[in-house]
């Protein structure tokens, strides 16, 4: 496709100093085969015509002249395209505030002629709407000129050449000269200024021509103030209101845009550039933290707790939750950074979600919010046991879309990692390699004050069983079956009352933490039959307070005591072997173990690989294919949810129609219809 010179069409009404640094811009690096016409609105800076003359000099892609009366920026851009400038040119609109950079037209002019549907292209730039760097900025951009153009540099090349944007941003834009001929440049109902380039990106869309972002082009815009703040506002209220009469959808488009098409690393450009954060910053999500106390919950809060302690002058950690864990565990009381899913805003270089991903919402979030993902995956009981996997059978593409999107995957064991792989080997369609790290669980090294809950215990002297009786896999009632008339007393932990009086039992996941230490910690010995776990707490318990732990005889198990010691675990394949350990097992006095991992290791750990995957290099492609895959299925939600709300509002109408239609016919069946329509009447 041919591609034709360009005038470049500069509007000036004041600042000759900004102007001065455009017009010394253009000299370094426009072709000398394009023209530049620079147009005075009648300045009131008395010697400004003086300036840009003496500042121009003679160089013969310089063309100057000055309206006789002060147009506006709308119309001086009208007159010089279709009055002035009489040659074919493309036309350049650029404001008097910029300042050009190497390469930056003949990038645009590829980009323009690279289809024959892109009508208006336009270059990156510090301040600029959609077109800037980085794009999500709320404070001063005047203050990060320079920080903004480095962190361009950074970028550009993990971006596309181009992207198609819902409209043109006015201070730098390139147009087809035959788009003009053929449909008009700028609306003067807009005059002085404001949305018209929003009116003819519109216009010349309705005919199927696109504007364009130009990601290997940049232009500095300083942004002088030729209207007042206040005057500026009413200018774009007033001339938004003739443009959303003439294209209802505008607003609609560049929502869409922001929220569904907006490339990632654009989007995530304030964190990809450590530039504009003083400290990495850190999202803990214990979104899916259970409003309960279980193995799940301690994991999160001691990580949590630890992490906290540990590198909180390394970096900037917030917490995301939901309102009721958060009551639940009193993190408020502890913790003053928490975020709610709809109060969370700004950017995040990684979330470290220590649990399972159980809702879409979640990840969606992290979607939009988290340039890097870091998930634990305790196990995958819910998809073995088909029983539990029939309950929510999505769960299974939502462990899937996790391992897709997430760049780190931390297991608790060996197996637990193993087991995973080799589920989701057969279902994978994603050539990405699991970054999988296995980070072994730790014990606290803080023993609570436990004597004075020894009276809320009914026995002096029995066996702690844990599990529950809800699940199969846990194997407690199974378990409880073969050790009834032992002469033995049992505290179950995770059960509901069985009517025994040798067996107390105490429902799982309401029980404060000291008390259920006190259960281990009195324990003659403890057992816990479950044939499934990804690494299982108890068995961290049971060790902390120097209890044998009796364990099914597996490949997880034996796992754990290789490394945490052979002696505390005693193994059974049959339930009568577990009573023989009942028989033979000897109370053994509390020994704290100096050698043991504790919860601290375990934040080490994970701080160490959350520093490894912030240090790999971006995979732009790999982000994009996250990214988008859960942007559409977002986009699908939100549509479905908001014609779940038009129909509920639909339906409230039809129903409040009914009752008042019946209770109209009612009223006029009694004498006191004409009571109730007066009440009617007062209520107008």
């Amino acid at each position: 496709m041919n591609k034709n010179n360009v005038t470049i069409i500069i509007p000036v009404y004041k600042d000759f100093s900004t102007l001065k640094k455009c017009i010394q811009s253009l000299k370094n690096f426009v072709d000398s085969r394009h023209k530049i016409l620079i147009v005075n609105d009648c300045s009131p800076e008395t010697n400004i015509g003086k300036n840009i003359l003496e500042e121009i000099d003679k160089d013969s892609r310089f063309n100057y002249c000055k309206n006789n009366q002060n147009l506006g920026f709308v119309r001086t851009c009208n007159k010089a395209v279709i009055e002035l400038d009489k040659s074919n040119n493309d036309v350049l609109v650029l404001n008097s505030d910029t300042e050009v950079t190497d390469n930056f037209l003949e990038e645009m002019i590829d980009i323009l002629y690279d289809c024959e549907k892109h009508g208006i292209v336009c270059p990156r730039s510090n301040n600029a709407t959609i077109l800037s760097i980085p794009l999500n900025y709320d404070e001063d951009r005047s203050k990060i000129i320079q920080e903004s153009y480095e962190c361009y540099l950074k970028i550009k090349n993990l971006l596309p050449r181009f992207n198609i944007i819902p409209t043109a941003v006015g201070f730098c834009m390139l147009i087809k000269r035959e788009l003009i001929n053929r449909y008009g440049f700028f609306d003067e109902i807009y005059s002085p200024g404001y949305n018209e380039e929003n009116d003819f990106s519109m216009r010349i869309n309705r005919y199927g021509y696109s504007s364009i972002m130009a990601n290997h082009s940049f232009v500095f815009h300083h942004e002088t103030k030729s209207f007042t703040l206040h005057g500026k506002k009413e200018l774009n209220e007033q001339n938004q209101k003739i443009l959303l009469e003439r294209y209802p959808y505008y607003l609609n488009l560049v929502n869409n845009y922001m929220n569904y098409q907006i490339n990632p690393v654009d989007h995530f450009s304030d964190v990809i550039d450590n530039s504009f954060s003083k400290k990495t910053r850190v999202l803990f999500s214990l979104y899916n933290l259970p409003v309960m106390h279980n193995g799940t919950s301690e994991y999160g809060l001691n990580l949590l707790s630890n992490f906290i302690e540990k590198y909180k002058d390394k970096y900037d950690i917030d917490i995301l939750t939901i309102p009721a864990g958060a009551e639940f565990h009193k993190l408020s009381e502890k913790y003053n950074n928490i975020f709610y899913p709809d109060t969370i805003s700004k950017h995040y270089h990684i979330t470290i979600c220590p649990s399972q991903i159980y809702d879409l919402r979640h990840l969606l979030l992290l979607n939009k919010f988290s340039l890097r993902i870091l998930v634990t995956m305790q196990d995958i009981i819910s998809l073995r046991c088909r029983y539990l996997y029939m309950e929510d059978p999505s769960l299974e593409n939502l462990f899937a879309l996790t391992l897709m999107s997430s760049d780190g995957i931390i297991a608790y064991t060996n197996y637990s990692a193993k087991d995973l792989l080799t589920y989701f080997e057969p279902l994978s369609t994603n050539n990405k390699k699991t970054n999988i790290r296995v980070i072994l669980n730790g014990i606290s090294d803080e023993m609570p004050d436990l004597e004075k809950y020894k009276h809320e215990i009914p026995f002096e002297e029995y066996v702690l069983i844990v599990g529950n009786d809800y699940h199969d896999h846990k194997s407690v009632k199974d378990c409880i079956n073969h050790l009834q008339g032992m002469g033995v007393n049992f505290c179950v932990l995770g059960c509901s009352d069985m009517g025994k009086k040798n067996i107390k039992c105490y429902p799982s996941g309401f029980l404060y933490g000291a008390f259920i230490d006190a259960l281990y910690h009195f324990a003659e010995l403890v057992i816990f039959p479950s044939t499934y776990e990804g690494f299982g707490l108890p068995l961290i318990k049971s060790l902390f307070h120097s209890k044998k732990v009796v364990v099914l005889d597996n490949e997880i198990n034996r796992e754990i005591s290789n490394e945490y010691g052979k002696e505390d675990f005693l193994f059974f394949k049959t339930y009568d072997e577990i009573r023989d350990h009942i028989l033979n097992c000897k109370k053994t006095p509390f020994r704290k173990n100096n050698q043991a991992r504790t919860w601290e290791d375990v934040a080490d750990d994970t701080e160490k690989f959350v520093e490894e995957i912030l240090n790999t290099k971006i995979d732009s492609k790999a982000l994009g294919k996250r990214w988008y895959s859960l942007l559409s299925i977002e986009q699908q939600i939100r549509e479905k949810d908001q014609q779940i709300i038009a129909w509920k509002h639909e339906l409230n109408k039809v129903i409040n129609r009914r009752f008042y239609k019946t209770l109209d016919h009612f009223f006029q069946k009694t004498r006191i219809y004409k009571l109730y329509g007066r009440i009617k009447e007062l209520g107008k």
